[in-house]
């Protein structure tokens, strides 16, 4: 999807994220779910496959910080793993912390977002800037079109230091 203004309108909400510091967005209508990274959500987790089965659903946990080159996973009892379901994938990925849910309405996107810009530099789709915050916005059908080959979450540090 390439982002612009007028690309915007079609959205109803933007899930709002921090992964190592930067701040991400997806549309709020592919987010299945927010949980909390906690003993019985990853009780259901399949670390050889990568699948967390949640709702009779199999999502693949991705090592979002591994994808983006952003560095090492930061953990903390903030984080939250988020599963989304889009262009027929089901995948997830443990983020910082979840930041904000913006409603988008026309009069919102004109006041408020002083620059949207199409970026093909990844799995990132675009940028948006409101006011001094830069915010990149997930590229969703890249993501499902390299599903399979997309590394997976190794959760064993991150289990425990958060259930300690």
């Amino acid at each position: 999807m390439d982002i612009n203004k007028d690309s915007l309108q079609g959205i109803q909400g933007l899930l709002v994220l921090k992964i190592n510091e930067k701040e991400y967005c997806s549309d709020i209508k592919n987010v299945s779910v927010v949980l909390k990274p906690d003993e019985e959500t990853l009780h259901s987790y399949s670390p050889k496959e990568g699948i967390l089965f949640y709702r009779n659903e199999n999502f693949k946990l991705l090592d979002i910080s591994g994808i983006l080159k952003t560095g090492s996973m930061r953990i903390s009892r903030g984080s939250k793993i988020i599963l989304f379901e889009t262009f027929g994938s089901h995948f997830g990925f443990i983020a910082d912390e979840i930041l904000e849910i913006i409603t988008l309405d026309s009069l919102f996107i004109e006041n408020s977002i002083d620059f949207v810009a199409y970026t093909d530099d990844g799995y990132i789709s675009g940028e948006l800037r409101m006011h001094d915050r830069k915010i990149y916005f997930f590229n969703f059908e890249k993501f499902s079109r390299g599903l399979a080959a997309l590394k997976i979450l190794d959760v064993s540090a991150f289990t425990e230091k958060v259930l300690e």
